[in-house]
């Protein structure tokens, strides 16, 4: 990280780690989407939800020791004020980016525009990563690995 990075992070066991690059820069909408990649990998997608808290800190607040405590392997200590996303909704958008010529995936709330897109959020009834890359990968014209290093692990639902 650099000073000027973000690092974002679901607040639920197992969430993943995102860093923002020049974070403390980005615009508001940009900070929301990576608050919802942050949720929308985490194990929040595998348990269903429909959204988590998600909070950002600055690299200088994230150390690998603890005054006084223990800090897992994986685990951060963090200090000081953080930025929350409250409530921020799970979701993905997965398509084609035309310029690279592959599968890619985004947060829903992004701009960004995908060729043959599909919208996917959590759901207990979904389809299970595997069968979902199969189906994803028909509509888009991809090999179903390309798919599965992309999706959240967990059921999903199409919209």
């Amino acid at each position: 990280m650099d000073e000027a990075d973000l690092f974002f992070h679901a607040d639920i066991q197992g969430g993943s780690a995102m860093i923002l690059k020049d974070g403390v820069n980005a615009g508001e909408g940009e900070l929301l989407e990576c608050a919802q990649f942050a949720a929308s990998f985490s194990n929040a997608w595998k348990n269903a939800n429909a959204a988590v808290d998600v909070y950002a800190v600055k690299k200088d607040q994230l150390s690998k020791h603890s005054h006084g405590g223990y800090v897992p392997a994986g685990a951060f200590a963090i200090t000081g004020e953080r930025r929350w996303f409250r409530n921020t909704k799970l979701g993905v958008r997965v398509g084609v980016d035309e310029a690279a010529k592959r599968p890619a995936i985004v947060p829903a709330a992004s701009k960004v525009k995908l060729a043959s897109e599909a919208s996917l959020v959590p759901s207990r009834s979904g389809k299970e990563k595997g069968e979902l890359a199969k189906i994803l990968a028909k509509k888009l014209g991809a090999h179903p690995d390309e798919l599965l290093e992309l999706l959240p692990n967990g059921r999903s639902r199409i919209l």
